[in-house]
């Protein structure tokens, strides 16, 4: 299948010749009423044919947290195991047979996260009961004192 060459990218070409003859990318812009920044974005992908300043995909190549291979064949088979019990049994049993990858990452970014908050609750508290202590010691004093004035 040919892939379909639009006005758009016959006007880019245009723009792209127009601005190597003049040397200028400013004066190409202002000429065809579009942005200095477009003119050279498409001077870099432009290598003298019209397909080369076609628009590329935008989507990501890779991600970091994706399963691996082995990861989603296994996922496959439980999920033909389990397809009758939904999703949710499919990562259970998927987990059961030793799943490495997003799903570990994911219970240890939780159990951090929950180690964490819980630590600073822990921090909180004793700052409260030093506090406490404090002022229920000063009490207490006042409360001896007075209960047992000093013989003079």
């Amino acid at each position: 299948m040919k892939p379909i060459i639009t006005e758009e990218l016959r006007l880019r070409k245009r723009i792209c010749d127009y601005a190597l003859s003049c040397g200028n990318n400013a004066e190409a812009a202002r000429r065809y009423h579009t942005s200095r920044q477009n003119v050279s974005r498409w001077l870099k992908r432009y290598y003298g044919t019209i397909h080369s300043l076609r628009p590329h995909s935008r989507c990501p190549k890779s991600h970091s947290r994706a399963h691996t291979a082995e990861e989603l064949a296994l996922i496959e088979v439980t999920y033909r195991r389990h397809k009758k019990r939904g999703l949710a049994e499919v990562y259970v049993g998927a987990g059961m047979q030793d799943i490495r990858g997003a799903m570990a990452r994911c219970v240890i970014r939780f159990a951090a996260t929950f180690l964490l908050r819980l630590l600073d609750h822990l921090i909180f508290l004793g700052r409260v009961i030093r506090r406490f202590a404090r002022v229920f010691r000063a009490k207490w004093c006042r409360w001896i004192s007075s209960m047992f004035p000093a013989a003079a």
